[in-house]
């Protein structure tokens, strides 16, 4: 079960083009970003378009992400 996962290990299995482990992935860290961003922005709409460019960077690192550092 993917939920079982770490991140790393997620993270792994979605370079290797299994795209329910980045669903999983983004399931898991969605609410804790969003949050995150709108703390520090104080403007939702900010907040909102700052979370589409991370999830769009994730996406677009898949092919270059090494598991060097905490995801």
């Amino acid at each position: 079960m993917l939920s079982e996962l770490n991140d790393q290990e997620l993270m792994s299995r979605y370079c290797d083009g299994e795209t329910l482990a980045f669903e999983e992935l983004y399931s898991r860290h969605k609410g804790p970003v969003y949050r995150y961003l709108l703390r520090q922005s104080g403007n939702k709409a900010n907040a909102e378009e700052v979370f589409q460019e991370v999830w769009i960077k994730v996406i677009r690192a898949r092919d270059t992400y090494r598991p060097l550092a905490k995801f």
